[in-house]
């Protein structure tokens, strides 16, 4: 049996603060060695413990997100090895994007109604601990919607193949389903696809974390084009 994952809970909640050690408390190889009801305690906990994976809520008291961004910019400073685990409401995921400017390895995003097991928790972090990310498909959209407002990504390098590819791309498509839309074969599709990560700036990432990316930026591209609509509409999937 390998080390231990070594993680810090953060949570101010009491209720939510219990159910989530006990859970974790429940799954082998994983090693809960603090936790906090406070961002303070959650701060000095991180620097003495140096834990292998922090989770604790997006919003945390007195309910800015900008307090979480503020600990986790410092703690990706200090160590970036660790991971990170954020648990959220569909309403507040659409603060998350920031998250997403320096890369999002090492970073989960789930949805606090949307968690069903303890298996659901333990994925994450042991996903984040790997070296991996993990979002829920339900934030997806929603952070889709949050990268409109976003037009910074280099989109004039992209020839019409491949912002049709990233079209389907933010559809959820896999390259399969695109190469059978295309009526162009897989091989293609990945041609393009690497070339979209490329220009974006997405080549060092994992791919289901370049994909994730890429549905943001092409979001993000909808709100440049002209009178605000997209010369690419995304397909619907049927």
């Amino acid at each position: 049996m390998g080390t231990p994952i070594r993680i810090i809970v953060g949570e101010p909640d009491y209720l939510a603060r219990e159910g989530l050690v006990r859970a974790l408390e429940a799954a082998e190889g994983l090693d809960v060695v603090s936790i906090c009801s406070t961002m303070t305690s959650l701060e000095s906990a991180a620097q003495l413990e140096q834990p292998d994976v922090v989770l604790m809520p997006l919003v945390f008291p007195p309910g800015r997100v900008s307090t979480a961004f503020q600990f986790l910019k410092e703690l990706q400073a200090a160590r970036p090895e660790t991971g990170v685990v954020l648990i959220g409401e569909n309403h507040d995921l659409v603060h998350a994007l920031p998250l997403f400017d320096s890369g999002i390895a090492r970073r989960a995003f789930i949805i606090r109604s949307r968690i069903r097991s303890a298996s659901q928790l333990t994925r994450a972090i042991r996903e984040v601990a790997s070296g991996n990310s993990l979002v829920d498909p339900a934030a997806v959209g929603t952070l889709l919607n949050a990268a409109r407002q976003r037009t910074d990504y280099p989109f004039g390098s992209l020839t019409e193949r491949e912002r049709e590819v990233l079209t389907m791309v933010a559809g959820a498509e896999s390259n399969n389903a695109i190469a059978r839309d295309l009526n162009i074969t897989t091989r293609a599709v990945e041609r393009h696809v690497n070339s979209i990560f490329r220009k974006l700036g997405l080549s060092g990432s994992r791919d289901v974390n370049r994909r994730v990316q890429a549905a943001l930026a092409y979001s993000a591209s909808m709100q440049a084009e002209p009178n605000g609509k997209a010369v690419h509409p995304v397909r619907a999937r049927h």
